[in-house]
């Protein structure tokens, strides 16, 4: 008995053995079946309907997984901005935050009610070493400048730099004109000219390096119009005894209309602004005056700076433009220079005729006081003596 009791019992430690590793298989498989499959098994409440996020950077596309019995998905990003999924399985965008954590969730909108949620990107990096306060502006038609401020934690030896991208082309392009601090970071650069952007979404960021470990990025998304802070340019004016007559020019490669507002002060009046859909105002009896302009684009409708103010003069009672006087005793010396010419010219020509054609001399009846008909005598400047008539007495 004991020799088979010892022959039996490798069997059903076999046994033992294949039971065990059954119910571990199945544990597993239980674990790891997905939602649908666990549905199926009766375990369907106890499980999530959109489970397995992940976002895809190149792709630009945050995707999921979900049962089979799901309709209808929302994907919810930033402050509020709703995009409907596509086939239910994923959510596409046109572009993605680069630098700041952005949570992005999807939800169900009908029953069962769920909604997941996921973060992208990942803080990463020195906490206070990004640099702060990143503006960007475009100036001068096509001069586009961004400027920011040094992370407060940033380590001694940070170094900031500047790139830009057009998000509808993706083109990429690093600053190379950088203002520096006076500990030599990087604070401002400017792109000289944008040929070939886009009016459409642009992103700048400024990437940050280190020694001591990784510096996080700071980025801001703007179209370019948005940004452009427009200049009036210089005014001319033109004076006439009522009144001046301002002009200004705005130049824009972005934008093609315009409002202005006008402030002028006439003497020792108040200052007076005026808003206008034309480049051009008209001021009456304006004597000496200050006029400063500033303009905004229609489409955005931000105004830009205020120029520089412009000094102008204009006094009524000086009907020429300065310099008028000038010009106006000019022409009155040539006048009578022209006179004296003239009257000198006839003079001569008078005096050279009478030697050239002696005065014709007058006419004279010999024998009356009126000349007969179709007969003329001549006269000589000296009486010429007649005949000498006796009268004889008659016989």
């Amino acid at each position: 008995m004991p020799d088979s009791g010892l022959a039996s019992s490798p069997p059903v430690a076999a046994s033992v053995l294949s039971v065990a590793v059954l119910w571990l298989w199945m544990l597993l498989a239980a674990a790891h079946s997905p939602p649908h499959a666990a549905a199926d098994q009766g375990l369907a409440e106890s499980d999530p309907p959109i489970w397995n996020l992940r976002m895809d950077p190149a792709q630009r596309r945050l995707t999921w997984d979900l049962w089979d019995n799901i309709t209808d998905v929302v994907c919810i990003s930033g402050l509020g901005s709703v995009r409907k999924a596509t086939a239910r399985s994923h959510c596409q965008y046109p572009f993605l935050p680069m630098c700041q954590p952005t949570n992005f969730t999807v939800r169900t909108t009908r029953e069962p009610r769920f909604s997941a949620s996921i973060l992208h990107p990942l803080p990463d990096g020195i906490p206070g070493s990004a640099a702060e306060h990143l503006s960007c502006w475009v100036h001068e038609v096509d001069t586009v400048t961004c400027s920011w401020d040094v992370g407060p934690a940033a380590p001694g030896d940070t170094q900031y730099h500047l790139h830009w991208e057009d998000l509808r082309t993706r083109r990429v392009r690093a600053c190379q004109h950088y203002s520096k601090d006076p500990r030599g970071v990087h604070v401002a650069c400017d792109f000289s000219g944008f040929s070939g952007a886009s009016g459409n979404l642009q992103r700048f960021w400024v990437s940050g390096s280190s020694a001591e470990g990784p510096v996080p990025c700071s980025e801001v998304l703007h179209p370019l119009p948005e940004i452009e802070r427009l200049s009036a340019g210089n005014l001319s004016s033109t004076c006439n005894r009522s009144r001046a007559e301002l002009r200004w020019a705005v130049s824009s490669r972005l934008q093609t209309g315009f409002q202005y507002q006008v402030t002028t002060q006439q003497g020792g009046s108040a200052p007076q602004t005026r808003t206008t859909w034309e480049n051009r105002l008209s001021l009456p009896h304006a004597g000496d005056f200050v006029v400063r302009v500033r303009a905004q684009g229609l489409d955005y409708g931000h105004w830009g700076p205020w120029g520089a103010p412009q000094h102008f003069s204009c006094q009524a009672d000086d009907p020429a433009p300065p310099g008028g006087a000038w010009v106006l005793a000019a022409l009155a010396v040539l006048g009578a220079l022209l006179v004296a010419t003239a009257a000198l010219v006839l003079w001569s020509r008078s005096s050279l005729t009478e030697k050239l054609f002696p005065r014709i001399p007058q006419l004279r009846d010999p024998f009356g006081d009126h000349l007969p008909s179709g007969h003329l005598v001549f006269q000589d400047k000296q009486d010429c003596p007649g005949p000498t008539v006796e009268i004889v007495q008659e016989l």
